[in-house]
């Protein structure tokens, strides 16, 4: 009875929140790629979909999407091996969270800066600590004193 409750109340969250188009799949709604719609939707079907960006105008394309890979590090399940990688196979990707699999140990979730500049390499950095030195209480930890 709960289960039947619980549905009922769910079932318009979860079609309308999944009866929105993918990107693409109408002309008022074009994707910028193919890879925009993979990006969007693991799942998306091979087939034709809208594209239009500053290079293409409006235009139908058909995709196939089992020949496409999500930008590395953009998902979970296409992690890069590091910020510098992601940064170096997609350079127009902005500084962001992306998906990253250190060694041996599960995919986690970091933060890279793709644009700072830093000992002549220009992005790719992972933010490994944020210390705000405007907060009386925080400390700046022993290793990074000078």
């Amino acid at each position: 009875e709960v289960t039947d409750t619980v549905e009922q109340l769910l079932k318009p969250l979860l079609n309308e929140t999944f009866s929105q188009p993918l990107p693409g799949k109408t002309p008022t709604n074009p994707a910028t790629s193919c890879r925009n719609v993979k990006q969007q939707s693991l799942t998306a079907p091979t087939g034709y979909y809208w594209i239009q960006n500053p290079d293409i105008p409006l235009v139908q394309l058909y995709c196939d999407m089992d020949k496409i890979e999500p930008y590395l590090g953009t998902v979970q399940a296409h992690p890069g091996s590091s910020c510098r990688e992601i940064q170096e196979r997609s350079p127009s990707l902005p500084s962001g969270y992306y998906w990253v699999k250190p060694g041996n140990g599960p995919p986690v979730q970091v933060y890279c800066d793709m644009t700072r500049t830093c000992g002549g390499i220009t992005g790719g950095w992972m933010q490994v600590a944020n210390i705000d030195m405007t907060d009386s209480s925080h400390t700046c930890p022993q290793g990074l004193r000078t």
